[in-house]
This record gives structure tokens, C-alpha cells and sequence, in this order.
């Protein structure tokens, strides 16, 4: 893939990443359509970021299945696929566990991730109302 390609797909990705931050979702799905025609070579970076978007959208299922058309291998060397598998345990009937084991993962993966900084993601809120929820 020439340089040209791979800058128009990252600007499309970024485009896509303000138009999901100002909640113009319809704008957010044109430019990362825009990102697979320009680049289609980039799979993970498309997939890896509509799959962050849209469980920032409340849209866990979705995201997880985005998930799965990775290329294989693809998905244990992305920080934010890993961010999506204690989710997916939870949305797999059978296999959700202890959500209070989950939370704990959630929690060493930020540690991990953002060393002195702890926020919650989309993804921990919703481990926590659920928690509540029991």
C-alpha cells in the first residue's frame, strides 16, 4: 500500500473518531466506509476502531463481532481487542463467570494500561451495573 493510501485511511480514521466524539454516528460510518475503500489492506485499524466506537455507543454485541472478522493472530496484538474480551466472556452464554473476577481484570488492564491513571471505560461501567444489578 502506497504512503497516499495508508494517510487517507488514518485521516478517514480520525475524521471518523471527531464526527463519533460530536455523536454524528451517520458521518462517524461514512468515513470509516471512506477508510476501507481508500485502504482496504487495513483491516485491523478499521475493525479496532469501529469496534472502540461502537462500544463507547453502547453497542457491545456489535463491537464484539466486528471482532471476529480479524485476520487471526490479529486480535492478541491489539491493547484495545484485549480491552473487549473480558466483555465477550460477559455476552457469551455460559461463559460470563464471576463478574466479580472481571472487574478485577478490568482493573489490572488499566493498571497496566495507564500506569497512575485510573478512569473507567464504557466497557467497566457497564461490568459495574451489572454487578450492582445482582
Amino acid at each position: 500500500m502506497g504512503d497516499s493510501a495508508a494517510f487517507s485511511a488514518i485521516n478517514a480514521i480520525v475524521a471518523a473518531r471527531s464526527a463519533h466524539g460530536l455523536r454524528n454516528y451517520s458521518r462517524r460510518d461514512e468515513f470509516i466506509a471512506q477508510a476501507e475503500t481508500s485502504a482496504p489492506q487495513e483491516v485491523a485499524l478499521r475493525l479496532m476502531t469501529q469496534a472502540e466506537l461502537l462500544l463507547d455507543e453502547h453497542r457491545p454485541e456489535e463491537a464484539l463481532e466486528l471482532l471476529h472478522h480479524l485476520p487471526s493472530g490479529e486480535l492478541r496484538r491489539h491493547t484495545g481487542a484485549l480491552k473487549l474480551e473480558p466483555a465477550e466472556r460477559l455476552l457469551t452464554p455460559g461463559t460470563s463467570g464471576d463478574l466479580r473476577v472481571l472487574v478485577e481484570e478490568f482493573e489490572k488492564l488499566a493498571a497496566d494500561l495507564n500506569p497512575g491513571e485510573r478512569t473507567l471505560s464504557t466497557t467497566e461501567r457497564l461490568v459495574y451495573a451489572d454487578l450492582i444489578a445482582l
